[in-house]
């Protein structure tokens, strides 16, 4: 996208906002959105990644594991346990959930 690369961020995440009426359903844009945003606001990151899992991707495994990473690296574990607890309701038994939730009983979150 040409407003990627001019670093307009203002017009860019309107840019994106406005995508997302049609393209709501497709991970690969929420992807683009949260890796775009993280380079800028950590706090704005986490509300999108909370908004794409809790909406609009419920069943997909891959933006939830990822946006537990991310609260982990931010040390929102409580919000990390959220985001895994959220995707093990809608689709239980992923084994990428299983294991990541055994280690953070390991580790005691």
């Amino acid at each position: 996208m040409w407003l990627l690369r001019r670093k307009d961020v203002l017009r860019t995440i309107t840019l994106f906002e406005r995508c997302l009426i049609a393209c709501a359903f497709y991970e690969g844009f929420w992807i683009k959105y949260i890796n775009f945003m993280n380079a800028i606001d950590k706090e704005e990151t986490s509300k999108i990644y909370r908004r794409a899992c809790m909406v609009h991707l419920v069943k997909k495994p891959y933006v939830h594991l990822n946006w537990a990473a991310f609260e982990e690296e931010r040390g929102c574990l409580e919000v990390a346990r959220e985001a895994l607890d959220h995707i093990d309701k809608g689709m239980p038994g992923l084994i990428a959930v299983i294991f990541t939730s055994s280690w953070s009983r390991e580790t005691k979150w």
